[in-house]
């Protein structure tokens, strides 16, 4: 395996690992702000 095939693999792997932390802390924030009511709804 060339080192391009490594390189691109564990930039998948990063992204991906990346994207379930992030959207996991994003939906732990969204449940936090729950209690809160959002400006823009009346």
């Amino acid at each position: 395996m060339g080192i391009e095939v490594v390189l691109v693999v564990l930039a998948v792997v990063v992204l991906m690992i990346g994207g379930t932390v992030f959207s996991a802390w994003r939906a732990e924030r969204t449940e936090e702000r729950e209690d809160e009511p959002l400006p823009d709804q009346p």
